[in-house]
């Protein structure tokens, strides 16, 4: 592709002077107030009203758009705040034989229900945390619905944990696996940690009473394996967190006595050894006070001990002190909120919960109360569409729980243990799958884990909790395992792979397409060819690829063979609607990514199924090390629009790229680094070349030249999931390079066909909408099909060479300033 030397000479110009406006660059998480909240005129106690750091001010760029259009009445000169992340200096920890475990139930309801000062309270809510409890371990969510403060500008929740060292975290329950037709939110629960989380699982409750608002959430519990390691001392736990059925009465107190024996059989699955701890936690809506025998029934379920409460307070939810709520005295105050710990599994010889109050030491204004319909995005206090608001300190309307542990000297349990027979091949470190629990099939067989690719552990017979379509009493259930690899060893550091994969896992509510048999075997044949690939790219992984809620997901398989960082799904936290599916979109690497930021982009093509999915950009920067050298690389992934020149689909492409263009921008990264561009552009190479042509000006970018006998990524000849079809083959998948960056001195792009060697069968039915997961062999499959190909787009394989120089060190530093004039003078000279 033609590349613009004029640009190219500018680009060389500017950098002299990249360093004289270096005032806004900044590592920590951080939003464009702007761009996040569309008002004009901000001024640095903006960033004041969510308790972040002003870092610097603006103008806006050329195209953004503000509330009030160009500016407040009487500006003709609006600014736009960049606001990050407060520094926070974490304690020493604790002894690896201690675990402190706090509980929060922060009530991040979505808009769409009504205002609650999410924005502002949320935004605070880790920083107060840390700096009154810098000591903790881990920490149990609940009502995280949205992801916290800014999550698709910026400065979500996890985002700000990872700034305060807690990097590990679970994936929120019912984020890839609930069925939206039924439960259109997520759970609201994910476990954080600042120690390794070797292993995770999901639950999604059975129970729940229908007639509660209860029932749109995927309530469940979630489970993690960590492991704290503290001066060449190492101990393993086991958390379980989880939010109960609401409200009072004897109906949904009974959902909540379910619930219980559900998630107590879900802890007994995992087949934790009896001489390592497990704790529970979270929002167990059960008052010890006013309902103890209720209390006592959940404690008995669980086989658990309450630790004795210590601190001032006595309560959890707490309507008379609590300046969130609307206080009345004559309302209730209740202990709901729990960490406990089994009384079956190793015993602390010292424990204690407390109730922790979070307040800001200044009062904050937030909105109460809007406009229902007009308002499912964050209302400020000062707008009209405001009804209500009024001064806060409380962060919650509930009071968070601490639990400490010491297991020094620790006691053995006394009473017998629920029993778990399992042979001792079902032992086993991969990522596995009871197939019966996953699939509600009974009568299986070894063969059932060959049509998933998976392999066989062993059989047993099913227990009290698991189900099957039909009665049977000679039912086995079968453990399956993703297969064993050897990674070859990397890369030199100036050499980074890149490859970029459509994997064609929609939900099943569209259609059937084989999604489990096709993912399931994915990501071993990647390796097993690629296996020296930095960084994997995905499009279109919906669901979270295999078995994602049953211990075989995509993060897990690839957490197993070696690929341990991952972003976060584009669009995981925005609102359902209107979008109620995620972006598809996420980044996994080999190396570590310190740093990930996504946007969702504001343009779509109307009435098209682009609408139902929150498309957008992620953003990764990624640090390779190899050999004592380390190299940074960035790297952003993305799927465009579908459809036509004439559906309007050209424009928007422009446009989302030009918002990708943007997120790359705001990074601030120095021009002495190469930033990547991958995903499914949607624009076909050889059929719409003045189109990619038109893409590749605004990115700045390059296509690579392509190697291979492959010279198509979506193949309606050869791939046997298309074929046979009349359509046309094309190139719609790219890896390139930024020419405003480091350029590298050889680079490549190679189409890629992953195949199974053996055909296996798949259900591919586009009629049944609304459904399951469905076999190839059930009545309700409407057409079955034999195939080899893993995904109606072949993968991309982009390589790039640097050398080792230029890409281990940076001699000049960089700018927001030097990046947005040299993409104005690429807009002048075009």
């Amino acid at each position: 592709m033609k590349r613009y030397s004029t640009v190219l000479f500018w680009h060389l110009v500017l950098r002299v002077y990249a360093s004289l406006a270096d005032n806004c660059t900044d590592d920590r998480p951080q939003v464009w107030l702007g761009y996040a909240t569309s008002e004009c005129d901000l001024t640095p106690d903006y960033c004041a009203m969510f308790g972040l750091d002003f870092v610097c001010q603006a103008d806006y760029n050329d195209g953004d758009d503000c509330l009030s259009g160009p500016g407040l009445p009487g500006s003709d000169d609006p600014r736009n705040v960049l606001c990050a992340s407060p520094h926070m200096n974490i304690w020493e920890p604790t002894p690896a034989t201690t675990l402190n475990v706090l509980a929060y139930n922060i009530w991040e309801l979505r808009y769409l229900y009504y205002q609650s000062g999410q924005r502002e309270r949320t935004c605070r809510i880790p920083q107060e945390i840390f700096r009154h409890h810098g000591d903790i371990d881990v920490i149990i969510w609940n009502e995280i619905f949205m992801g916290g403060c800014f999550p698709d500008d910026g400065i979500s929740i996890v985002q700000m944990l990872n700034q305060y060292g807690f990097n590990h975290h679970t994936t929120r329950i019912g984020e890839y696996t609930r069925d939206i037709s039924k439960q259109p939110e997520n759970g609201g629960i994910f476990i954080s940690s600042r120690w390794p989380i070797l292993e995770e699982e999901e639950w999604i409750y059975k129970h729940r009473t229908r007639s509660s608002p209860d029932t749109l959430s995927s309530r469940g519990a979630a489970y993690a394996k960590i492991r704290k390691s503290v001066d060449d001392e190492t101990m393993d736990y086991h958390i379980l967190g989880t939010h109960l059925q609401a409200h009072e009465g004897d109906k949904y107190a009974e959902a909540r006595a379910l619930q219980a024996k559900e998630m107590h059989s879900f802890m007994v699955k995992q087949n934790i050894p009896l001489n390592e701890p497990v704790i529970y936690g979270g929002d167990l809506n059960t008052d010890m006070y006013t309902s103890p025998d209720q209390w006592d029934q959940v404690l008995q379920i669980l086989e658990a001990d309450m630790p004795p409460t210590v601190g001032p307070l006595n309560i959890t939810d707490d309507n008379q002190n609590n300046d969130v709520i609307h206080l009345n005295s004559t309302s209730w105050s209740k202990w709901i909120d729990y960490v406990i710990y089994s009384n079956q599994h190793l015993l602390p010889n010292n424990a204690s919960q407390q109730s922790i109050k979070y307040t800001d030491s200044e009062p904050f204004e937030v909105c109460m109360s809007s406009i229902p319909v007009l308002t499912s995005r964050h209302v400020y206090p000062y707008e009209l569409l405001c009804r209500e608001s009024w001064p806060i300190t409380d962060l919650s309307d509930h009071y968070a729980v601490l639990g400490r542990f010491d297991f020094t000297d620790p006691g053995q349990p006394t009473l017998n243990p629920t029993p778990s027979p399992l042979p001792d091949a079902c032992y086993d470190d991969r990522p596995s799958v009871w197939l019966g629990r996953a699939t509600l099939e009974c009568e299986l067989t070894p063969a059932y884990c060959d049509m998933f690719g998976l392999e066989y552990l062993c059989s047993a017979d099913y227990e009290i909790w698991d189900h099957c379509h039909f009665k049977t009493d000679t039912g086995k259930n079968v453990r399956c395992a993703v297969p064993q690899l050897s990674i070859s060893s990397s890369t030199p550091v100036d050499e980074f792979k890149v490859l970029t994969y459509n994997v064609w896992e929609l939900a099943y509510l569209y259609y059937q397409s084989g999604q489990r048999e096709r993912t399931c075997r994915m990501l071993t044949e990647v390796f097993r060819e690629h296996a020296d690939v930095d960084v994997i790219s995905f499009n279109e992984a919906f669901i979270g690829g295999c078995f994602p809620t049953n211990g075989a997901s995509f993060r897990q398989i690839l957490d197993s063979y070696g690929f341990k960082y991952f972003t976060d799904t584009v669009g995981d936290f925005t609102p359902i609607i209107p979008q109620p599916e995620n972006g598809g979109v996420f980044i996994a690497s080999r190396w570590p990514i310190v740093k990930w930021e996504e946007t969702v982009y504001e343009d779509r093509v109307f009435a098209s199924e682009d609408m139902l999915s929150a498309k957008g950009a992620i953003y990764a920067k990624i640090e390779k090390s190899v050999d004592g050298v380390t190299a940074i690389y960035h790297v952003l992934g993305t799927q465009l629009q579908s459809g036509k020149r004439d559906d309007g689909g050209i424009e928007v492409r422009r446009k989302q790229v030009q918002q990708m263009h943007n997120l790359m921008i705001n990074q601030s990264i120095p021009f002495s680094e190469p930033v990547i561009y991958t995903g499914d552009f949607s624009t076909d190479l050889y059929e719409r070349e003045d189109e990619l042509t038109d893409l590749l000006a605004i990115l700045e970018a390059e296509v690579p030249d392509i190697h291979g006998e492959i010279k198509f990524t979506i193949d309606r000849v050869n791939n046997d999931i298309n074929a046979p079809s009349t359509g046309t083959s094309k190139w719609n998948d790219y890896v390139l390079y930024s020419f405003a960056h480091l350029i590298p001195t050889k680079s490549s792009q190679e189409a890629v066909k992953y195949t199974d060697s053996d055909a296996f069968p798949v259900c591919m039915d586009g009629t049944d909408l609304f459904a399951g997961y469905r076999f190839p062999y059930d009545d309700e499959c409407g057409e079955n099909k034999t195939i080899t190909d893993l995904s109606d787009h072949y993968a991309v394989l982009g390589t790039f060479h640097f050398t080792k120089e230029e890409v281990s060190s940076a001699v000049f530093g960089t700018s927001s300033w030097y990046i947005v004039m040299l993409g104005f003078l690429t807009s002048f000279i075009q």
